[in-house]
C-alpha cells in the first residue's frame, strides 16, 4: 500500500526488534510490585540474554524448583568436559568451588575476561582486578546452598548489566575476586581436581 503511494519502506535490521523486545521486557518488570520485582527481572531475563548467559537464570529456576532433590551440583559449559573419575569425589574446601586458570594467566593479559569486566563493571573496576589471576567459569562445583547463592548473585549482575553479549566469565571473576560468596574456594592449578 505504501509503495503504491510513493513511500519506500526498508525493513529494519533484526537488532532493532531485539533491542525493542529487551526494552519492553525490562520495562514490564519495572512496573511489577517492588516485592516481586527482583525475582521477576531474573525470570524475564531468560527472554533477552545471550544463549551462553541465559543458562544462569535457567539453572537458578531449576534448582529453586527442585530444592531438596540435589545436595551438590556441577556447572559446566559442557563443550569439552571429560570425566576420569566420579566428578564429586574430591576434597571440597568450600560450599562453592572454582578453579584458577594456569599460573601466569592474569586478567590484564586475557582480553576476553578483561573486556567482560569492563563491559559489566566499568574501566575502573576492571583495572582493580588486572593483577589477579583468571578464574575459570567453565566448570564449578557447589553444595546446593552455595549454588543458589552464586546463581542469585550471577543473575542479579547479568540483569543489571543488560548486555546481549557474553559477560558471565567477567561476573564470575568479579564475584570470586571480591569474595562476595559466603563460603567459596578457588583451587590453585597444582591442587585442582579440574584441568582446563
Amino acid at each position: 500500500f505504501l509503495d503504491h503511494h510513493g513511500v519506500r519502506c526498508q525493513p529494519l535490521p533484526a537488532r532493532y526488534f531485539t533491542q525493542t523486545r529487551r526494552y519492553l521486557i525490562r520495562l514490564a518488570a519495572e512496573l511489577l510490585p517492588a516485592k516481586i520485582r527482583p525475582a521477576a527481572k531474573i525470570e524475564l531475563s531468560r527472554y533477552y540474554l545471550h544463549l551462553i548467559d541465559v543458562r544462569w537464570p535457567c539453572y537458578f529456576d531449576f534448582l529453586k524448583k527442585t530444592r531438596g532433590l540435589y545436595s551438590h551440583v556441577m556447572f559446566t559449559d559442557v563443550k569439552d568436559v571429560i570425566f576420569q573419575r566420579p566428578p564429586f569425589e574430591f576434597e571440597w574446601k568450600g560450599a562453592f568451588c572454582s578453579f584458577f586458570e594456569p599460573p601466569g594467566c592474569l586478567i590484564r593479559d586475557e582480553s576476553h575476561t578483561r573486556g567482560w569486566l569492563k563491559k559489566g563493571f566499568g574501566e575502573a573496576e576492571a583495572r582493580k582486578l588486572y593483577h589477579e589471576r583468571v578464574i575459570c567459569a567453565g566448570v564449578s562445583f557447589a553444595e546446593i546452598d552455595g549454588a543458589l547463592e552464586y546463581l542469585e548473585l550471577m543473575c542479579h549482575h547479568l540483569v543489571r548489566i543488560n548486555d546481549r553479549g557474553l559477560v558471565d566469565k567477567g561476573v564470575h571473576n568479579y564475584l570470586l575476586h571480591h569474595r562476595l560468596l559466603k563460603a567459596s574456594y578457588v583451587y590453585d592449578y597444582p591442587e585442582s581436581p579440574v584441568l582446563h
